[in-house]
């Protein structure tokens, strides 16, 4: 109950996963991580945080602008892509598991096997 979950969803990925935010009636068109049966049921908590799901691309890449990111952020392919670092606001500490270490060294051996 005290965990929030902060997500980039845009308004296309609510129209494709037929989001009922969006439409009562609407088909899936395809799926999305950020808006499974899990984050539906976290919405209906109140413990998601979708600040940009009522933009589209190009205004999300506008606000970028506005707000002074940039370019290679604002412009970035894809959008927004992969691998873009979240930072928790009002952590106390990294969230790390027990298995933190050992996880660690094997993606590290899986990304040697695979260069």
């Amino acid at each position: 109950e005290d965990v929030y979950l902060a997500q980039g969803t845009l308004r296309p990925d609510l129209i494709e996963s037929a989001s009922a935010l969006i439409s009562s009636n609407a088909a899936v068109i395809k799926t999305h991580h950020n808006d499974t049966q899990l984050v539906r049921q976290l919405r209906d908590e109140g413990r998601i945080i979708e600040p940009l799901r009522d933009y589209h691309k190009d205004e999300v890449r506008e606000l970028g602008v506005d707000l002074g990111l940039p370019p290679h952020l604002v412009w970035r392919q894809p959008f927004p892509g992969p691998g873009l670092a979240i930072r928790t606001l009002c952590a106390d500490a990294p969230y790390e598991t027990a298995r933190r270490d050992q996880v660690e060294k094997e993606l590290q051996a899986a990304c040697a096997a695979h260069p």
